[in-house]
């Protein structure tokens, strides 16, 4: 990791991403070389690399890590299932860490796809916040939309279906 921010730093992506490559043949779960790979393969448009990166995250990483980037790469190829099915298992999984979230939601900003993800980001929350058992950053992120959205009679109505509790 070391070796490759210091690489970074003196402008030699190539020479990053190999020093990466080289920390996971050593050490395949490392988690920081896998999914900092997959970022920079993926802001440098190596989509062939990108897929052997999110195959390696997939066997050794997996987790809302390698959930974000399999969406991250569906989007850019306009496979909305997956995306779907990927923010799905981050708006319920068990971390607190609202951040893999977030950069879910603004995952295709600026691109084409994005009127179109808006849509399916309020699709999945909501079937999430109404039908299974989502994480608090995910009811978080539902309210904050809606609330933009001025759709207060619906986040309303999920809060009265909630069960009372002793206080």
């Amino acid at each position: 990791g070391y070796l490759a921010e210091a690489r970074q730093l003196t402008l030699d992506r190539t020479g990053a991403k190999e020093a990466l490559q080289r920390a996971l043949q050593l050490d395949p779960m490392y988690e920081y070389a896998a999914a900092t790979l997959f970022d920079w393969q993926f802001e440098d448009k190596e989509w062939d690399a990108c897929d052997t990166t999110i195959a390696h995250l997939k066997e050794y990483v997996s987790g809302d890590v390698t959930h974000l980037r399999e969406l991250k790469l569906a989007l850019r190829r306009e496979d909305f299932q997956v995306a779907r099915q990927r923010l799905q298992e981050l708006a319920t999984s068990t971390t607190e860490d609202r951040s893999l979230l977030d950069e879910a939601v603004a995952a295709a900003k600026d691109t084409p796809q994005a009127a179109r993800w808006q849509t399916e980001i309020d699709s999945v929350l909501d079937y999430v916040v109404e039908t299974q058992s989502p994480n608090a950053n995910a009811v978080a992120v539902w309210v904050e939309r809606n609330a933009k959205a001025e759709n207060y009679a619906k986040v309303q109505g999920w809060l009265e279906l909630l069960p009372d509790r002793e206080e």
